[in-house]
């Protein structure tokens, strides 16, 4: 009886050329050197959030000696940091408030709002400011809140992009004023 044995080695194939192992890793490395190029192209500036904010006073705002509704001064702040404007007092800000908060300063509007009069803002900008906030020129500053702030959230990087045709338009965030008799309430935008 003959017994054949089958050997683990398969016979190369004429022709056929075997990679030597100098070469499969320096084609190893050149892969690895250009995935890597990628990742050190400049980062995208990120685009511009749509911010609305949507005011709102009471029939009874900032009551005269005599109970009557008034309008007040409002200014609404795009801040980086909103430390200073919290620990300053009112007549600070109103008089100065370009100079205070200079460092911190990225947009400040400044109008006037009646009694029962309602409006809506809005604003295209780069998510460069950490806070939003309010300054309200009651006429008793002592008996009123005058101001408040809202952090303007950081927004979450996804985990998949979409190619930009395919995208939807962005949400905004939204933020509402209520200005009461003596108080401004500012409600921040939900966590997205």
């Amino acid at each position: 009886m003959k017994v054949s044995v089958v050997s683990p080695i398969e016979p190369r194939r004429p022709g056929a050329r075997r990679v030597k192992p100098a070469r499969m890793g320096a084609a190893c490395v050149a892969l690895a050197a250009l995935s890597l190029a990628g990742c050190s192209s400049t980062p995208k500036p990120p685009e511009p959030v749509s911010i609305r904010v949507e005011l709102s006073a009471s029939e009874t705002l900032n009551p005269d000696i005599n109970g009557r509704p008034s309008p007040v001064a409002v200014r609404l702040f795009r801040l980086r940091d909103a430390a200073t404007f919290s620990s300053t007092d009112y007549f600070t800000l109103a008089e100065r408030d370009e100079a205070v908060l200079a460092g911190d300063l990225l947009h400040r509007e400044a109008f006037m709002i009646s009694p029962g009069e309602s409006s809506v803002r809005d604003y295209q900008v780069e998510l460069d400011g950490r806070a939003l906030a309010v300054l309200v020129g009651y006429r008793d500053l002592e008996a009123s809140v005058w101001r408040q702030v809202a952090a303007i959230p950081e927004p979450k990087a996804p985990w998949f992009e979409l190619p930009e045709f395919l995208r939807w338009s962005r949400k905004s965030l939204d933020y509402a004023i209520r200005l009461e008799a003596s108080e401004v309430k500012l409600s921040a935008p939900a966590a997205q």
